[in-house]
């Protein structure tokens, strides 16, 4: 049984990489004949906007012509990972007690970050597991940084965290890193989610452009099973948390899967850790930050109202929490 950890762009900018969107456009070139480059908008906050600009780029015309799209595409991937490996080396992982010790207490102890109720709610969760838990993460970053913390703690804490239930006793351990997307100089995956985020109804049909466009099929590609190995782990997941992702469309195959598993496990919970720089500690920003989320999932699943009723009550909303206060460049 596991816990997981679904980590985003959040967590590289929360350790002080530049590593936005809105920062690697201002690196791009000012004059080029790029035309995907040319029509991304500079006022982009969001990976997941620019993919879903990505997307909405390929029309009919371009399908006409789908090499000049595939190699500027690829031009585009060649410029990020340049950009993201200098960020990248910026990293200094000089006082690796203190970030071992910061990744561990968050990784333990993110509920402590929830609502009284719900952070109750999830220990006594833990607390009922017989069995050895696994803590797993699935990241959707192009850095190593994540990985590379997750190490240092490994290598601090052999024995990561200790349990009892009914008089057994129970050692937890900590899984690998599976970077979905892939990573720098190894082949990263951007792209949509389906066909039907493009401007193109043809695209169904021409095999080679959904190879270099749709995440999954790229993924297969590459032939690592990596998008296999991330649905088998949320399967086998007790606890998933999100933690500086953007619920982004252009990868909605992921919160589908997630949505399932709270539908088809009953005890299964789903906890998201968000960031508003406008939230505020009153009742009616927590409600306006939860409702928004929910609406967000909801239409999402495309489940019917009881259903939804069911499942709802098992996602859990963090706003701003102090989880991996680390800074590394």
């Amino acid at each position: 049984m596991r816990i997981t950890f679904m980590v985003g762009n959040g967590f590289d900018k929360r350790v002080g990489l530049r590593s936005g969107y809105d920062d690697f456009y201002k690196s791009l070139p000012d004059n080029t004949d790029n035309d995907i480059i040319n029509s991304i908008k500079a006022d982009t906050e969001l990976w997941s906007d620019m993919e879903e600009r990505l997307g909405k780029y390929f029309t009919e015309e371009i399908a006409e012509n789908p090499e000049r799209f595939i190699e500027q595409k690829h031009e585009l991937e060649i410029l990020l990972e340049r950009y993201l490996l200098s960020e990248q080396k910026r990293v200094d992982y000089k006082k690796s007690d203190e970030i071992a010790l910061e990744m561990r207490n968050s990784v333990f102890d993110f509920h402590k970050t929830l609502a009284a109720k719900d952070s109750g709610a999830i220990r006594n969760l833990i607390g009922s597991i017989s069995g050895s838990l696994q803590y797993s993460f699935i990241v959707f970053n192009y850095t190593n940084v994540f990985d590379s913390c997750i190490s240092l703690m490994k290598s601090k804490y052999k024995e990561f965290s200790h349990r009892s239930n009914n008089g057994s006793f129970y050692t937890d351990g900590i899984d690998r890193v599976l970077l979905v997307h892939g990573k720098i100089d190894d082949g990263i995956v951007l792209g949509i989610d389906n066909v039907k985020q493009t401007q193109c109804q043809s695209l169904g049909e021409s095999e080679r452009v959904s190879d270099y466009l749709v995440k999954s099929r790229l993924n297969d590609i590459y032939g690592e099973l990596r998008t296999e190995d991330a649905r088998k782990i949320i399967d086998e997941s007790i606890i998933v948390c999100i933690f500086g992702l953007s619920l982004g469309i252009t990868d909605n195959m992921w919160w589908s899967q997630l949505l399932k598993l709270l539908e088809k496990n009953d005890k299964a919970r789903l906890v998201v850790f968000t960031y508003n720089p406008a939230y505020r500690k009153d009742i009616y920003s927590k409600r306006r930050s939860t409702e928004e989320l929910m609406n967000r999932f909801a239409g999402i699943s495309g489940f019917t109202e009881p259903t939804w009723d069911r499942i709802k009550g098992r996602i859990y909303i963090g706003v701003n929490p102090q989880l991996f206060n680390i800074k590394l460049c």
